[in-house]
């Protein structure tokens, strides 16, 4: 399980195979303010509150995660999802969708950007 911590801006993993008993497996800084967390595969996306900025970490490795990307996004992220390809990220008044086919080797693709009310 992975947990972020808003006011530590701080992403830990634990094994819960005893739920009881959880056990840390490491931890590593985020940007300001983590809000948001997803998975895909061994990917972890963050959307980061504070400095409007959306994370992915390689979590093959608990102990070690690595950051690979940091890319701006519209002010304010709530939340991300993750789809296929693209990572959908929703602020205040925007649904930014980013291509995230290959975040191992290059980084995120602003696709588009909808305005939503």
């Amino acid at each position: 399980a992975f947990v972020i911590n808003a006011i530590a801006n701080t992403m830990q993993a634990f094994n819960i195979s005893d739920p009881a008993k959880p056990v840390e497996l490491g931890w590593v800084r985020t940007s300001v303010g983590p809000i948001a967390i997803t998975g895909s595969g061994n990917l972890l996306y963050i959307t980061c509150r504070f400095s409007n900025i959306l994370e992915i970490f390689d979590a093959s490795n608990p102990a070690q995660m690595v950051l690979l990307h940091g890319i701006s996004v519209d002010y304010g992220p709530t939340a991300v999802a993750v789809n296929g390809p693209y990572a959908f990220v929703a602020s205040h008044k925007m649904l930014q969708v980013l291509d995230v086919s290959d975040p191992l080797r290059k980084p995120p693709v602003l696709v588009a950007s909808i305005v939503v009310n």
